[in-house]
């Protein structure tokens, strides 16, 4: 494992630095780095693989522990640790399994869910090749390695008894790996200041505001459940996490870094109390009024971010021209573009009953729901220009792919849509209802409260960033996945429907 934490490291700090080199918004294919660079995220892979099939009780964990802490980190200038880290455990746990190491479960629990959760994972992966055989977009192989990592790894835990922890150490697992992602922001920040820094503070490896704060959907709430429940040094692990995602929010100035935090502060009173979520709320306060006077010498930050959220299903008309990393731009106003992004994708459907079913296909948004997206643009009267125009691949040179949502319902359809949905429900509905002794079926209140939010804010995360490339959200709505296993209660640190 210290193999792997290394290798990584050295792929973080290694590509930055290459990086950091070029002028802002230049693209640079994976194959571009150094030789140097590409070996540490090979090697990264490889002791990680080696570790799980030796170890396989350490499967769980090692995949909670890398899905929360690099689901917002850039290397080799993309999303792509995520998938690759839980391939190599992915690999790993099917080398110990087939060596009779993992014992098979003696008991078929969820098989609704399972079966729904593997036609999801199926489809998503036909339509990622959809993207490439169709479209011709070759970028589209980057999400067939995802969708295909999500499908064996729902099969190996519905398949296989792999140790779980119990709830209580899931939360201090997510609380840790969330300190430890919010600790390695910030020395990245600090190293890189100069390159990464102008306005705002960018990401791990450059990543952008609606991936460098996706740790805080599981973060936030793991907070406040410390914070409402523990005592000591634990309270205290909390309360830095807390404080650590509205810094990192502020230093991105990411309104879904804040949706995180204020999503899981809406549901606390159910989970922690109502006054202790209030003294919660006014700590909170405290803390941005000090965070935006420092950072931004603007104590009324929060207010400021607050009212950008509210505006953000505004639509406003023309353009406007700003500085963005010493160029002069052009765009819309707001988020114009990103609202017309999912209204496109709407029209699409509608004016298309078939595809309406079926979607587009991975990449296939701009191909299909383009001239629908400039025809409600032009209506508006709202700029489409495109500030970074993104990466080409065998010859196909097009807009990057707009914020989730618009991409979700365009390029999945009602099909793909409504299959994300079911086992989002399924995930929050096993966790919050419990049947009694009569066999009715109750709420169930208190931290699962909290632990369900997560699946909530992931869903409306889709509005700002994307979520259909990060393993940490497939994770969520998985059978025996993250929240499954972290809303079990009273867990053994075996797996449910185990031996």
């Amino acid at each position: 494992m210290a193999g792997a934490i290394s290798a990584s490291l050295a792929t973080i700090f290694i590509g930055t630095a290459h990086q950091a080199q070029f002028s802002h918004g230049e693209v640079i294919l994976p194959w571009q780095f150094p030789l140097s660079a590409l070996l540490s995220f090979f090697l990264s892979g490889l002791f990680l693989l080696i570790y799980i099939a030796s170890t396989p009780r350490m499967f769980w964990p090692a995949l909670a522990v890398t899905s929360v802490l690099t689901a917002g980190i850039y290397v080799l200038r993309f999303p792509i640790f995520d998938e690759w880290l839980a391939g190599a455990i992915v690999v790993g746990g099917l080398i110990a399994a087939a060596k009779g190491r993992v014992p098979r479960r003696k008991i078929r629990v969820h098989r609704e869910w399972v079966v729904l959760f593997m036609i999801l994972s199926g489809y998503m992966l036909l339509e990622s090749l959809i993207g490439i055989f169709v479209h011709g977009n070759l970028k589209s192989a980057r999400f067939s390695m995802t969708f295909g990592v999500v499908f064996a790894l729902g099969y190996l835990l519905a398949k296989y008894d792999f140790p779980r922890p119990t709830s209580h150490q899931v939360t201090l697992l997510v609380a840790w790996t969330s300190l430890a992602y919010y600790l390695l922001y910030v020395v990245h920040g600090a190293v890189f200041f100069s390159s990464v820094h102008t306005t705002i503070l960018e990401g791990i490896g450059f990543a952008g505001s609606g991936y460098q704060t996706a740790t805080g959907m599981v973060a936030a709430p793991t907070a406040l459940i410390l914070i409402g429940r523990e005592r000591g040094g634990r309270r205290l692990l909390g309360c830095a996490v807390l404080i650590l995602s509205l810094l990192i929010s502020a230093l991105s100035d990411s309104r879904a870094g804040m949706l995180a935090v204020v999503g899981a502060m809406a549901v606390s009173p159910f989970a922690i109390g109502m006054a202790r979520s209030f003294t919660i709320a006014f700590v909170g306060v405290v803390a941005s009024i000090v965070i935006g006077t420092i950072a931004f010498e603007r104590p009324e930050w929060l207010l400021d971010i607050g009212e950008a959220m509210i505006s953000a299903l505004n639509v406003e008309g023309g353009s406007s021209t700003y500085e963005y990393f010493g160029r002069t731009v052009t765009a819309a106003k707001g988020d114009a573009g990103r609202f017309l992004y999912v209204r496109g994708a709407v029209e699409t459907l509608v004016q298309n009953p078939l595809l309406a079913l079926t979607g587009a296909g991975t990449y296939g948004y701009f191909p299909v729901a383009g001239p629908y997206y400039e025809k409600v643009a032009d209506e508006q009267g709202v700029n489409t220009a495109i500030v970074n125009y993104g990466s080409s691949l065998g010859g196909v040179v097009e807009p990057p792919r707009p914020p989730a949502m618009g991409a979700l319902i365009a390029e999945t359809g009602i099909f793909g849509t409504v299959l994300h949905l079911l086992c989002a429900l399924a995930a929050v509905s096993t966790i919050v209802f419990r049947r009694s002794r009569t066999n009715k079926l109750r709420l169930f209140l208190g931290p699962n409260i909290l632990i369900a939010s997560t699946v909530s804010l992931a869903l409306a995360w889709t509005y700002f960033g994307e979520i259909q490339d990060m393993i940490l959200f497939y994770l969520l709505i998985m059978p025996f996945g993250l929240v499954h296993t972290w809303g079990n209660g009273t867990g053994t640190g075996k797996p449910e429907g185990g031996s």
